[in-house]
């Protein structure tokens, strides 16, 4: 009798789309409620440093240092290829994240990828291969993000790899409304001259229904925009009679902002010198075009450091000093 012949298996990526997988977390919490991780050290790991997923709320990590990790910092809420789940009232503040991403290089200081009542505050990231702080899904997961805040976060020296990224990047619905969406206020996001397209606060990928609000951004290649690849139908835009938002032109392009987007308050350093924008009803009307090039790999290189040896902010200028004391 003839033998059957051996099915061959399919290999990662052939026919069907290849499902999504990400790096897990080396303390990884699942159905994690009221955990609080304080005054630890996570170094030489060889994973993401944190995980809080699969329905884990109520946790605080506080006061931690991380550094010289294969992957991100500290990866939250629903982790691809997940696709439900909430994750409500976690708090992430005071941690000092620096020179992740050494292997992995798409790595973010932190990931909030679907979370609700999230609150990232305080927190120094700094000396990231891609994006200091990350908020959004990695697919078009609506209805999960609510009430989620990026408050007096210090972030500098992002995007020392891979461009299309930020200090603070959003992508996706971040609520269903202004009341109920994300709000970015308080932030310092500075000092990030590498690659050719990065943006201090980043509302990409269809961002809706988030409000920008007393940050100061300095050397980017822009202030606050992004790109808006829809994932579904557009969203109300709402402006501000007076805004401090300084828009500068770069070979990249212009920065601008998304349906469903508030800024106002914001700060930014332009040619030496602060400059308020003028009221929306007297700027011209420009279209709104993608500026983001094909991310590129920059020379790799390895962002090593000695994981006691915390890099210090970088000084504002005193046009932006003021400014923010001011506030």
């Amino acid at each position: 009798m003839r033998r059957p012949r051996p099915r061959r298996l399919r290999q990662p990526g052939e026919g069907d789309d290849a499902t999504p997988l990400t790096v897990p977390g080396t303390d990884a919490f699942h159905t994690a409620e009221r955990i609080t991780l304080e005054g630890n050290r996570f170094v030489h790991l060889g994973a993401q440093a944190v995980e809080l997923s699969r329905n884990s709320s109520y946790n605080v990590v506080d006061g931690n240092v991380i550094s010289d990790v294969s992957d991100g910092g500290i990866l939250m809420g629903v982790v691809p290829p997940g696709q439900k789940g909430i994750n409500r009232g976690n708090r992430v503040t005071n941690n000092g994240i620096h020179h992740i991403g050494v292997e992995y290089r798409a790595a973010s200081g932190i990931w909030d990828t679907a979370t609700r009542q999230t609150t990232l505050a305080h927190n120094q990231v700094n000396d990231v291969p891609y994006s200091g702080i990350l908020s959004g899904p990695g697919d078009d997961l609506r209805g999960i993000m609510r009430h989620n805040r990026i408050l007096n976060d210090r972030v500098f020296a992002t995007n020392r790899l891979l461009a299309d990224g930020g200090g603070i990047n959003l992508r996706g619905e971040q609520g269903t409304s202004f009341a109920d969406g994300a709000l970015i206020s308080g932030n310092a996001v500075t000092s990030s001259k590498h690659g050719d397209w990065k943006v201090g606060i980043y509302t990409d990928d269809s961002t809706n229904w988030a409000s920008v609000d007393g940050n100061a951004v300095y050397d980017y290649v822009a202030s606050i925009g992004g790109c808006g690849e829809e994932w579904g139908p557009p969203r109300p835009e709402r402006a501000l009679p007076r805004q401090l938002l300084g828009r500068r032109r770069t070979r990249a392009g212009r920065t601008t902002g998304l349906p469903g987007s508030l800024a106002s308050g914001h700060i930014a350093e332009s040619g030496g010198r602060l400059r308020r924008s003028p009221p929306s009803h007297l700027r011209r009307q420009h279209p709104a075009p993608c500026a983001c090039p094909r991310p590129r790999l920059r020379r790799p290189h390895r962002l090593r450091r000695h994981p006691d040896e915390r890099r210090a902010a970088p000084v504002l200028p005193p046009a932006l000093e003021r400014a923010v004391t001011d506030q």
